[in-house]
Order: C-alpha cells, then sequence, then structure tokens
C-alpha cells in the first residue's frame, strides 16, 4: 500500500473511533456533546495557530540562534533548495542555523507558505553535499506534504477523547441511577483515548516514511538519505578534521550553540525532526549493520518504537534499501536479515528487574494483610513492612541495572553494536574522546555530554540526585568542557539511543566531575529498608 494511502486509512480510522464515541457518549448523556467537542477543537487550533511563533520566541530568547540566508551557509544547498521549492510551488521556507557540532535539522511552521526549516552547524560540517541535499528534501518533504496541518488534526482526537473520558467520569460520579452503566462508557472512552493516541504515533511514523520517499525520489538518491540517517541516528562520525576549537566556532557568522528543539519522542505536529543527532563526513558500512542489528533483533527495540513518532532506524534504513533496488541502484547497506539467537530470554529478565518493586511492594502488602489476620499490629508496623520490601525491590534493581566489575575501555562503535543492552541492562564501559556539544545543543540547561571518538559519538547522560545541580552543571561548567578531551566512566544503555549514564567524567586539565545518582539511590533503598525497620519495631519500643 502507497504511504499516502496508509496515512488516508490512518486518519479515517481515528475519525471512526472518534465518531464512535461522540454518538456513544451523545447518547448516554441525552444532550449534544458539541459544545465539548468544540471547545476541545478550538483550543487545538489555538495551539496550531500560535506554536510557530512560540517555537520562533524560544530560539532567538532562551537560545543563541540566528536566521540567516542560505546563501550565506552554503551556496550549492541553498541553490538545491530554492530548485526543490520551485519545482513543488512553495516559497523557501524561512531559514535558520544553530552553530553546533551536533548535526540536527527540522521544520514548523502553519502551511507551506510560511514553513521555517532549522539546521545545525554539524550538518554543514559532518555530511557531505549529497547528504545534505538529501536531509533538506526530507525536511522539505514534510513540508510539501502539509504534516503540520496532518499532524495537529491527528493529535487533536486523542485531545477530544480524553475531554469526553472526563466528562463522562464526572457524570458517572454524580449519577446515582446509571453509575455503573456511565462508568462503562467512560471506561470506553479512555481505552479510545489509548488507542487513538497509539494509532496518531504510528500515523507520525508513516509520514516519516513519506517525508524519507519524497527525498528518495526528488533527489534520486536513497542511499544518500541513507547514510545521513545512519551517521545522526547512530553516531557513527569519522572526523575529518581536530575538533578543539569546536567550543568557539566562527564559520561564516555568529558563534551559537546548537539546538535540539523537540524530543523525537514527543508527538508533536509542529515539530518534525530528522531523527539523531551527531555525525562526519565518512562512515562504515560494517559498523552501520553492527549498530542495527538492536533495532532489528533486541525486542526493546519495537517497545520503545511502538511510543514513538518516528521509526526505528533501522527501519528507515530498510525501507530506504528497498526503494534504492526500486530505482535499481545497489543499496548502501547489505542488512542482516536473522538473528543469531534469541533476545527473549534477555527482555523477560529485563521486564522482571524493572518491575522488582513493584513485585516486592505487593509482596510486602500480601505479607502485611496475612499478619494483620493473625496478629494485632498497628498501622505503623503494617506500612514499615511494605516499606521494607519496597526497600529491597528498589536496591535490587538499582544494584542489577548499575552493574559493577570492570569499566573496560570501549569505543563508541563497539558499544552502539551491543544487542543485549536495553535501559535496564547496562555494560559498565570507559569512553574517551573529545566533547563537541550539549546532549540537547546549545540549551542552556542541558547538562548532557556529546562525546566524539575516532569512531563515532554518543551522549553522556550527566544527573545528580537533586535535578537543580543538574542545572548548575549546565550552567556554569558545559561550556568550559565544550572542545575539551575527556575520559568518561558510566553504564552504557540503550532506551532506544545510544547513551552512557555517567559515573565520573575526568578532563585533560586534570579536573573530575561525578555524578552521585547512583550513589544516591543506594542511599533511598537503604533509608526505606531502615524507616521501614523502624517502623516495625517502634509500637514495640513505645
Amino acid at each position: 500500500m502507497a504511504l499516502w494511502a496508509r496515512s488516508l486509512l490512518v486518519l479515517g480510522f481515528l475519525f471512526g473511533l472518534l465518531f464512535a464515541v461522540v454518538m456513544v457518549v451523545a447518547e448516554v448523556l441525552q444532550f449534544g456533546v458539541a459544545v465539548t467537542v468544540a471547545l476541545t477543537a478550538a483550543v487545538v487550533a489555538l495551539e496550531f495557530l500560535l506554536a510557530p511563533f512560540l517555537i520562533d520566541w524560544t530560539l532567538r530568547w532562551l537560545y543563541r540562534f540566528d536566521w540567516v540566508d542560505p546563501e550565506s551557509v552554503d551556496p550549492k544547498m541553498a541553490e538545491f533548495l530554492r530548485r526543490l521549492c520551485r519545482a513543488h510551488n512553495i516559497p523557501v521556507p524561512r531559514f535558520g542555523l544553530i552553530a553546533d557540532a551536533h548535526p540536527n535539522a527540522f521544520t514548523y511552521g502553519h502551511v507551506p507558505f510560511n514553513a521555517r526549516l532549522i539546521i545545525t552547524q554539524g550538518i554543514i560540517d559532518m555530511l557531505d553535499e549529497d547528504e545534505r541535499n538529501a536531509v533538506l528534501a526530507h525536511e522539505v518533504g514534510h513540508i510539501v506534504h502539509w504534516d503540520f496541518v496532518v499532524m495537529t488534526v491527528a493529535t487533536a482526537i486523542p485531545v477530544i477523547l480524553y475531554v469526553l473520558y472526563r466528562t463522562m467520569t464526572r457524570v458517572a460520579a454524580r449519577s446515582r441511577r446509571k453509575g455503573a452503566y456511565l462508568w462503562v462508557v467512560a471506561i470506553s472512552a479512555y481505552l479510545a483515548y489509548i488507542l487513538a493516541h497509539y494509532l496518531t504515533l504510528l500515523l507520525s511514523r508513516v509520514r516519516e516514511y513519506y517525508a524519507d520517499e519524497f527525498s528518495a525520489l526528488v533527489t534520486r538518491n536513497p542511499n544518500a538519505l541513507a547514510t545521513a540517517l545512519a551517521k545522526i541516528a547512530y553516531g557513527l562520525a569519522r572526523m575529518g578534521t581536530e575538533t578543539e576549537d569546536i567550543g568557539d566556532e566562527q564559520g561564516k557568522m555568529e558563534t551559537v550553540r546548537a539546538l535540539g528543539v523537540f524530543d523525537p519522542h514527543a508527538a508533536h505536529a509542529l515539530a518534525l525532526s530528522v531523527l539523531g543527532t551527531s555525525v562526519t563526513t565518512t562512515l562504515s558500512p560494517t559498523a552501520v549493520i553492527k549498530a542495527m542489528r538492536w533495532d532489528l533483533w533486541n525486542p526493546w527495540a519495537s517497545v520503545h518504537e511502538l511510543h514513538s513518532t518516528h521509526p526505528l532506524p533501522a527501519k528507515r534504513l530498510k525501507a530506504l534499501e528497498r526503494l534504492a533496488e526500486r530505482l535499481g541502484q545497489r543499496p548502501a547497506f547489505d542488512f542482516p536479515e536473522r538473528p543469531p539467537e534469541s533476545y527473549w530470554d534477555e527482555f523477560l529478565a529485563d521486564l522482571l528487574i524493572a518491575s522488582l518493586p513493584y513485585a516486592t511492594t505487593l509482596l510486602g502488602l500480601i505479607v502485611a494483610f496475612t499478619m494483620a489476620m493473625n496478629f494485632q499490629l498497628s498501622m505503623v508496623t503494617l506500612a514499615g513492612i511494605v516499606l521494607v520490601f519496597l526497600g529491597l525491590g528498589y536496591l535490587g534493581k538499582t544494584v542489577f541495572i548499575h552493574p559493577s566489575g570492570t569499566f573496560a575501555p570501549k569505543r563508541v562503535e563497539e558499544l552502539v553494536g551491543e544487542v543485549k543492552v536495553s535501559g535496564v541492562r547496562a555494560i559498565p564501559c570507559t569512553v574517551s574522546g573529545t566533547i563537541i556539544g550539549r546532549g540537547i545543543p546549545g540549551f542552556l540547561l542541558s547538562a548532557d555530554l556529546v562525546l566524539q571518538d575516532e569512531t563515532g559519538y554518543i551522549v553522556l547522560v550527566y544527573r545528580q540526585p537533586l535535578w537543580l545541580l543538574d542545572w548548575l552543571f549546565a550552567l556554569f561548567r558545559v561550556d568550559s568542557l565544550i572542545g575539551r578531551k575527556v575520559t568518561a566512566i558510566g553504564w552504557y544503555r540503550r532506551a532506544p539511543a545510544p547513551f552512557v549514564e555517567l559515573l565520573e567524567v575526568s578532563v585533560d586539565d586534570g579536573t573530575t566531575h561525578r555524578c552521585y545518582l547512583y550513589a544516591g539511590k543506594l542511599v533511598l533503598g537503604w533509608l526505606m529498608v531502615l524507616v521501614g525497620i523502624a517502623l516495625c519495631l517502634l509500637p514495640f519500643v513505645l
């Protein structure tokens, strides 16, 4: 089925779902719900109207950013953009640049005639000419397809369904005669909201494939977009020049830091971004294929994709592979089709560990209830029993997801090739390289760092027990680290993007920055256990 047809099918199903729920609610309440639906739609429309201006304001005031003439950035790229827009009868989007080595591109607006297209300096520095054009064509594809409007309409449907659910819960709570019946309708509306939410995410993923297809067909070069996405999504970057001066880039314009404005996991109609972060001019196909194995084989990948606005990178690359074959070209990557083993045992073990605090809390409730049935125990003692079990489960999970042992030296390419890893299952590691930017490029409150070695880039996640400490580090330390060589010790994870949770980072000037989140979690776990024991003993002491 063509991608445009898939989009229409999903949209049609969403509207059918909305119509069915509205009819049921209207019948139950014996009055029209048009006012509720109209007010909700009006709020969504207002958001649609204001959002581009709010994003403009955010870029201008909260980040260091410039609107520029594309000609001043790259004349060849500017000419390609002009020709592409002329061919599709749209004006050239307003063009913005964020000068950061962390590549990203996104577009937003109301309609094609007032669209904005933003790129970071990393797109210029780390992608070759064909790859840059392919990324721009992907973004123009979103504009040509009116994705701002399509996704705004789609995201309005779950919002309306949620409002109907809330309306029904209030009516059910007040009703004495039809309370049970009304609660059934309310729960049905909530289930419809959940279904609509995931259908909207599905539609967003289809629109990404559609924009990829647009880029591949207008450039006649699907391999260029494939290599660009591989560099961006997996961070398999190979720098052709030194990066010590990244923190002081001047280039052709005033120095600014880059901004990845919107979370690619957030379903937002007004900002459609290319997935990922950091790239370069050369790429190892073998490294890409190794990186793709996690997307294709690890069950966690499908779980994350279900909640994402973007398809998994590997699936986008496989779709581009099919487009290349359709155009009579040899694909950039030859993907593995079958896993050498099953990864479901690790997945199920991860689920068990992730739910351990809930499981032990439930066990604590059962133990407390059993003891309350057989002994005269106070509520304080029973609460203490539950707290002890919760603390033990929390400690068990914390220790498992932060494995001890040797933090062996690893290269980025090695880490992203690991399949048996997740947000729960980590690999202790040491990585060395140069800091090239912030995790959210240019955002002054982003404490995360982007490290580049000779094989690629990876995000170093900096977390302290108190978020205020993260902000202080972001405001007063991060800028001084950009361009410095560092050695980072931590735990490599993937959820679904690769990252290292920092334990400590040592800088070439002799300073060391340590994260105490793991220690803080251990303290919290033991505190729950000790307080629980104290509560259990308190009635006997008093």
